[in-house]
């Protein structure tokens, strides 16, 4: 798991707009009990990219949000 976080960081470091990036980076925290950092992750990533801000985030977000809580 360590080893994905790893390879997900590098991809996010090279696409940080691409939410496809920002999904696996997120996926690869949430599998290693990060979630506060996955959840940080996606709602900057929103907040920097309002107009591709889409439904699989939000629903992301409230996935791992709920996994907290």
């Amino acid at each position: 798991p360590r080893q994905a976080v790893t390879l997900a960081r590098r991809a996010h470091e090279l696409d940080a707009e691409s939410w496809e990036s920002v999904e696996a980076l997120a996926t690869a925290l949430a599998a290693t009990d990060q979630l506060t950092q996955a959840v940080e992750l996606i709602n900057a990533w929103t907040l920097e990219n309002p107009e591709a801000a889409h439904d699989n985030a939000t629903a992301l977000r409230d996935s791992l949000q709920s996994r907290i809580e």
